[in-house]
């Protein structure tokens, strides 16, 4: 209706436009010039009356695309962030591991060595005690059997005296200083 009001002259200068043509014969009314008359018609009175109520709704629906737009590349940058600091961490992880690798290597190096000088420490210690027990357990039989080798030569030499009393033969001097000798190496 405003429309109507503010522009009354353009739309009496229409009419009778329309009517000077239709007198002259311009303008023949038949269905498709009434149905285009019509639809001029129709899309005038939407402009007129509801423009701002549809600029109205398609300035919310781009404002509504706008918001929806903004929130999902808003999302996009802190999924994209989040996957920078994954990357980071996981390049951060490579890199301790690595160094945790090395690390780790040496430490076993390390260990090995040091465990091999103590099991060479150790086995060198038990067979030298071994060794002493065994020589001072040799000491004590070399004594043992010293002694059992002057008494059986002692005993031999006794008997030897003995047979050759008896039998009347007397002894070489030789042997039986020698015999003596040798008894006196066993005491």
């Amino acid at each position: 209706m405003d429309f109507l009001k503010n522009n009354i002259t353009y739309v009496f200068l229409a009419l009778v436009g329309l009517v000077a043509m239709s007198s002259k014969g311009i303008i023949l009314y038949n269905e498709e010039i009434l149905v285009a008359l019509a639809f001029v018609s129709f899309v005038s009175f939407c402009v007129t009356n509801y423009s701002s109520t549809v600029a109205d709704s398609l300035d919310d629906r781009a404002n509504s695309i706008q918001e929806e737009l903004q929130t999902y590349l808003t999302l996009k940058e802190s999924y994209l962030r989040s996957l920078i600091e994954t990357h980071k961490k996981q390049v951060d992880l490579t890199t301790v591991i690595l160094s945790l690798n090395s690390f780790s290597s040496s430490c076993l190096v390390e260990h090995t060595a040091q465990r091999e000088s103590e099991l060479e420490r150790n086995v060198t210690n038990q067979v030298s005690s071994q060794l002493k027990s065994l020589a001072a357990l040799g000491s004590g039989m070399r004594s043992g059997v010293y002694t059992k080798l002057a008494s059986s030569l002692r005993t031999c030499v006794l008997e030897s005296l003995q047979r050759s009393k008896k039998s009347k033969q007397d002894l070489k001097p030789k042997v039986l200083k020698e015999a003596i000798q040798k008894l006196a190496t066993y005491n």
